[in-house]
């Protein structure tokens, strides 16, 4: 259990990822009360709106990251009136990381005057390198019958985030949005800390951090999917405490580091085989149904 940070006075906004919504998203079960904050400290963003904790949609968090980002800018700003002085810090899951960190990159000016104070910053299983699953969608929509199947999967599974959406476009590796991000700097003053999960098949650890960031930590939680399960495991929730009392991360084993290695490049290579695969196939029916080769542009 992590040792609660108390007296702190910080807020707290929690950025969720693609397909949540403002009331089912596993970003909700970050235990922000072990974090050390308290009843009326914590806000959720939302992809929707002008001010954090209005409703939003699955579909809502498709858009373009760029929109989002600005929306969280927005968001910032309604609570550095609403709390003025008060030092706000954010916790993303997932595609919620690259929300703030396309905000932080792009927009945020620290000698702003309606901003409130940036605390710590810390992500979890955010695609920082990209997604490969992200990749593999791509992949296979670079054929016309490829595309086709994937619209048909869209349709019959509407809780999955179509792989033609704006956010899911820029999410795979090498996307316009990834290059301008990995080009960029973070400001100075921010302290960002990405934490990845070892079994993670959405997000590879490795693919889990970047360049930038002050530290990184791999963690194993319980369960087959290590992407939802990360909010509320014990280790990472400790490792984001850590990280808001501005203390070094947990020392990692070697045999865990070792085991983290080998199983996201596994996972990395598994998916990109999907992809190349589906493509090829797509590519093979193309040409015996004398379909036209067509690769749809990402999104930036």
């Amino acid at each position: 259990r992590v040792r609660p940070v108390k007296g702190t006075g910080h807020l707290l906004i929690r950025v969720a990822g693609l397909g949540s919504t403002s009331s089912s998203s596993s970003i909700l079960d970050l235990p922000s009360d072990q974090l050390g904050y308290q009843h009326g400290e914590v806000f959720d963003f939302s992809y929707v709106g002008d001010r954090p904790g209005e409703p939003y949609r699955a579909r809502d968090t498709f858009v373009d990251v760029d929109q989002s980002a600005r929306k969280l800018g927005d968001q910032l700003r309604a609570m550095g009136r609403d709390h003025p002085g008060r030092e706000v810090d954010l916790v993303a899951h997932s595609q919620g990381g690259i929300v703030v960190r396309t905000y932080l990159e792009r927009y945020y000016d620290a000698g702003d005057s309606e901003l409130p104070p940036l605390g710590r910053v810390v992500t979890l299983a955010s695609p920082h390198g990209g997604a490969p699953i992200a990749t593999a969608g791509w992949l296979i929509r670079g054929s016309a019958s490829g595309s086709a199947a994937l619209d048909v999967l869209d349709s019959v599974a509407p809780h999955v985030p179509p792989a033609d959406a704006p956010s899911v476009q820029q999410l795979r590796e090498g996307s316009p949005l990834q290059r301008s991000l990995d080009e960029t700097p973070l400001p100075d003053q921010i302290e960002l800390r990405t934490i990845g999960g070892t079994d993670d098949f959405i997000v590879p650890s490795s693919n889990s951090t970047f360049s930038g960031a002050d530290s990184h930590v791999v963690v194993n939680p319980k369960g087959p999917n290590d992407h939802a399960a990360i909010t509320a495991d014990p280790a990472a929730t400790n490792a984001v405490g850590l990280a808001l009392e501005g203390r070094a991360p947990p020392c990692t084993g070697l045999l865990a580091f070792m085991r983290n290695a080998v199983t996201a490049k596994l996972l990395t290579d598994v998916e990109h085989g999907i992809g190349l695969m589906g493509r090829a196939a797509g590519e093979v029916v193309d040409r015996q149904v004398g379909t036209d080769k067509w690769e749809r542009q990402p999104g930036g």
